[in-house]
């Protein structure tokens, strides 16, 4: 299943480097994610969800470089490209825009369990990796959903208080009493 999530996200890639990529081209994907049944039951759509985190973590961590500062060589900067923490987010967020509402498939439900995997995989990875966690590709992920969610257009229809909850419980469940590294330095 990773080569096939790794492709779709290529795919995603190529359509928001499109210029003057529209909504359409933006529905018609998500809508055959649908048809794929990468949306649909719950193992399923946990399993992508965790692979496309993964796949643009993983991408997104393995670009940091150490750049010594020009003027002092004991001054360092950490830099790394947050392209594909950008184009996960922009691909959840447009998940929950152009999903159909229908068969009992609700965007808060969605927003949920995107948020519960993700809760997940950053508890695994603070574990696994311990003092080398890098907590910067997960804030970039929740600023870029939560700048989202906050424009103009409305993708909850007047929900936005449950969202805001949801958010805070999965802030909960990461604070630094709970994970450390889960800070900002």
């Amino acid at each position: 299943m990773i080569i096939k999530v790794s492709m779709l996200f290529v795919e995603w890639c190529r359509i928001c480097e499109l210029p003057g990529t529209n909504d359409a081209a933006c529905a018609h994907y998500i809508l055959q994610l649908h048809q794929n049944g990468l949306l649909k039951g719950e193992h399923i759509s946990d399993r992508f969800f965790h692979l496309l985190m993964e796949i643009s973590f993983s991408h997104c961590l393995s670009s940091e470089a150490i750049i010594t500062g020009p003027l002092q060589s004991h001054q360092q900067v950490h830099s790394m490209s947050f392209f594909a923490i950008d184009i996960f987010s922009n691909l959840v967020f447009s998940i929950l825009k152009y999903s159909p509402v229908d068969q009992g498939f609700s965007k808060f439900n969605l927003i949920s369990k995107i948020l519960a995997v993700t809760v997940r995989f950053i508890q695994k990875d603070a574990e696994e990796k311990k003092t080398s966690f890098n907590p910067r590709p997960y804030f970039r992920f929740f600023i870029n959903w939560l700048s989202e969610l906050g424009s103009p257009d409305p993708v909850f229809d007047g929900a936005n208080f449950q969202v805001l909850i949801t958010f805070a419980n999965a802030f909960h469940a990461l604070q630094p009493l709970k994970i450390p590294a889960f800070r900002l330095a």
